[in-house]
């Protein structure tokens, strides 16, 4: 292992920066940072990345003069930001959450109650994010800036490059290319913990301050898992009902993945589909239900029909504002109508929708020009940051910790998150059934090569 050189002092050339982008679990999330990187790199500056969670160790393994984040929620990433402060870091927030589905949880999930005196400027994607982070008096006004959604810069047609083409993603998943694709984006990720672990789920909401926000997080999995009872029974229906169509289950990675591999052999025309890119999915299939969650605003994006599936009168996870854009369903017999009159009509099933979309794109993602991204580099190029980081303990373990853990592409610690099994099989499957998607070196290569970057 070789230790990598700090930065010495504030003689670097033309203001060259090192730069550590955290890179955040989630499926979706890799490419966007990727691309993030690579228009960063072509301002000249030096790109690494490391998994979320581990920004402790890889800080002192390569001594970036700015750290890119997604949030620093949790007590020891708010240390953490505090101390990189004191070496000259400047420490970056990149929501790759902007749009929170409960209203309650709005200011909590934008970081109004986070300690963010370590934070040097906080992005968001929008005007409603930067009101809930004025509340928050560990950061001022002035470093709160409105960036856009670089997430969705995907959608953009001058970025159509990213997806995938029809005809090999219905091969890739054995669809028929001459029928109709039905699409329902589940994310039941409180349900799997009604009946177990809950110790795990008290105890993660108080990490992240959520217990602050939501009275009892058990009760919200006991209402998730009645949602999604009400979900099987209608997945049943519609699968009868629409048997000469494809349907698909995008499953959400935070799920218990595991408990719909165990249901999915009784459905014929049913497919699972856990690790493709959700804007493949959304691309290539002709109708979407969903339950008040952001896929919804991504197929809008796209001029998809949507359907908000609200069957459970004691339903948790609703927002008559993500609902409004989409046709609110409260039982199987409208499910079944919505779905039809999708499927035969795009254009008048969305005609009724096209100004109540409007609004929320407008409140919630703004500049939909495909270059939320570039302008996003743009601003981090301007900022000065000549970070010192002394020769001590503390860096020569984290240095070595984190050359441990990225050894043999992430070996050690996906045997530490997925086992050795997961690790030996490619099946990232964590104790809780979740299917997440930490990122791998071959995955960074094939997506540096996909990205074109331009002046």
């Amino acid at each position: 292992m070789r230790l990598r050189q700090a930065s010495p002092s504030p003689v670097k050339c033309l203001n060259k920066m090192k730069i550590l982008i955290s890179i955040d679990h989630k499926w979706r999330d890799l490419p966007g940072y990727i691309l993030l990187g690579e228009t960063l790199k072509k301002k000249g500056h030096t790109v690494d990345y490391c998994r979320n969670g581990l920004e402790r160790f890889f800080v002192y393994y390569h001594c970036p003069d700015v750290v890119i984040w997604n949030h620093v929620l949790d007590k020891g990433s708010q240390l953490l930001a505090c101390e990189l402060k004191k070496n000259g870091v400047k420490v970056l927030l990149l929501p790759t959450e902007g749009i929170p589905t409960l209203v309650g949880y709005r200011d909590f999930a934008h970081g109004a109650f986070s300690d963010l005196s370590g934070v040097y400027k906080a992005y968001t994607w929008n005007s409603e994010a930067k009101v809930s982070l004025e509340k928050n008096s560990t950061i001022c006004n002035d470093d709160i800036a409105v960036i856009g959604v670089p997430r969705f810069d995907v959608y953009h047609p001058k970025n159509n490059f990213m997806i995938v083409n029809r005809e090999e993603f219905y091969n890739r998943h054995a669809l028929n290319l001459n029928k109709k694709t039905i699409l329902f984006a589940t994310n039941f990720t409180q349900a799997s913990f009604f009946n177990k672990n809950q110790e795990f789920l008290e105890k993660d909401a108080k990490n992240l301050g959520f217990d602050k926000v939501v009275s009892d997080v058990n009760d919200n999995a006991r209402r998730d898992y009645e949602s999604r009872s009400y979900f099987l029974d209608s997945l049943s229906l519609v699968s009868k009902t629409f048997s000469d169509s494809n349907i698909i289950l995008k499953l959400h990675p935070s799920e218990d993945h595991a408990f719909y591999s165990s249901i999915i052999d009784s459905f014929s025309n049913v497919k699972i589909i856990e690790t493709d890119y959700i804007w493949d999915v959304l691309f290539h299939s002709d109708i979407e239900i969903k339950r008040s969650c952001t896929t919804g605003i991504e197929s809008w994006l796209i001029d998809k029909p949507t359907i908000e599936y609200h069957l459970n009168p004691d339903e948790w996870y609703y927002s008559e504002e993500h609902a409004s854009g989409s046709r609110i369903v409260r039982s199987n017999a409208e499910l079944i109508e919505a779905i039809k009159f999708g499927l035969s009509d795009k254009e008048r099933f969305n005609s009724s929708l096209v100004n109540r979309r409007k609004k929320v794109l407008s409140a919630w993602v703004g500049d939909f020009d495909g270059c939320r991204t570039q302008k996003l580099a743009e601003d981090i190029d301007k900022i000065d940051s000549y970070a010192n980081y002394p020769l001590n303990f503390k860096r020569l373990r984290g240095s070595a910790v984190a050359y441990l853990l990225s050894s043999f592409d992430w070996m050690l610690h996906d045997i530490r998150t997925y086992g050795l099994i997961g690790r030996l099989t490619g099946i990232y499957m964590d104790k809780l059934g979740r299917y997440d998607k930490q990122f791998h070196f071959k995955d960074t290569k094939t997506w540096t090569k996909k990205i074109k970057v331009t002046d």
